[in-house]
């Protein structure tokens, strides 16, 4: 029984890592939105659902740090959408990602 919930776990974890890896694509097109001067608020709801997501799901699957950051961004976004640091925010969740995966 051990073996079946252990397999499928490194399923659901293999999962969180593509999901990660594919939702840090988005952010760094994002950032590329933001550095080209779309406004800001505009790409806030983008940017929070992928900080959200990955917060919520990146300490069940045992990457703490994307969890933490990913926290950290949503909060950012939710106090600050219209940061000029929102750019660099994004880019440390992209970095924590690229670092854990």
């Amino acid at each position: 029984m051990n073996d079946i919930f252990d397999d499928r776990l490194v399923a659901l974890r293999q999962r969180f890592r593509d999901r990660a890896a594919a939702q840090s694509a988005v952010l760094e097109g994002i950032v590329s939105d933001l550095e080209g001067g779309v406004p800001r608020a505009q790409l806030g709801a983008g940017i929070r659902r992928i900080a959200h997501s990955l917060a919520g799901a990146g300490a069940t699957f045992g990457f703490p740090g994307i969890g933490a950051c990913a926290a950290e961004l949503d909060e950012f976004v939710s106090d600050a959408p219209d940061s000029p640091e929102l750019a660099g925010a994004c880019r440390a969740l992209i970095a924590e990602i690229r670092r854990s995966l």
